[in-house]
């Protein structure tokens, strides 16, 4: 019985174990500039994010219906995805000081500033965005604002485009490692009786 709930208990640690969040993966090209990142920490669910140039239009498949095109479609998640820009995609790491030098992401290039827009909605002909501002003396912040749905970032130094989508989650390997669990289990069920012997004795000493 303890074998058994030892493996049971070390199941669950197996199920649950990869189900804990990954660490963030920067996302940085040869030239040592912030491409994007993935596993990043939205609200407890993990998303991928890439920084790109163009209009909401060109990046957002037309930019014309929220549900479809926009990873996030209330303030509230669009807040809460900007911050965890701030704090796990630009930082100083080894990798890069994307804190310190913000025109280290991409599309970005005026020296000291880098702002992120984050869409979320969609109305007369204008979108709703949340807007990271990542500046080298630390004073970053979100904004919430509006814009036009076709104004492009390719000529501006100092804007780009957080593009969101989900990040896949490891459900294969959480079924295999639930399978082994329940494999070693059933291995514990198929124990070998007791040995007739040993019942005999114990029976030939109780009082009659």
């Amino acid at each position: 019985m303890n074998n058994q709930r030892t493996l049971a208990l070390l199941a669950v640690a197996l199920l649950t174990g990869p189900m804990t969040a990954q660490a963030v993966t920067l996302q940085i090209d040869v030239s040592g500039i912030l491409t994007g990142a993935s596993d990043v920490d939205v609200g407890g669910t993990l998303y991928n994010v890439q920084f790109l140039d163009g209009s909401c239009v060109s990046l957002f498949t037309g930019c014309d219906h929220a549900t479809d095109d926009f990873a996030f479609t209330t303030t509230a998640d669009a807040v809460i995805a900007a911050q965890a820009l701030l704090d796990q995609v630009f930082t100083d790491t080894t990798l890069g000081q994307f804190d310190t030098h913000p025109e280290l992401t991409n599309g970005c290039t005026n020296p000291g500033f880098c702002g992120a827009f984050t869409p979320y909605a969609i109305g007369n002909g204008f979108v709703a965005l949340v807007l990271v501002d990542n500046l080298f003396f630390g004073d970053d912040h979100v904004i919430e604002l509006s814009g036009d749905r076709t104004t492009d970032t390719t000529q501006n130094v100092a804007f780009t485009f957080a593009v969101w989508s989900l990040a896949s989650v490891p459900e294969p390997g959480t079924l295999v490692l639930l399978g082994v669990g329940l494999f070693g289990l059933g291995l514990t069920r198929r124990r070998s009786p007791p040995d007739s012997a040993g019942s005999d004795a114990r029976l030939s000493t109780r009082p009659l």
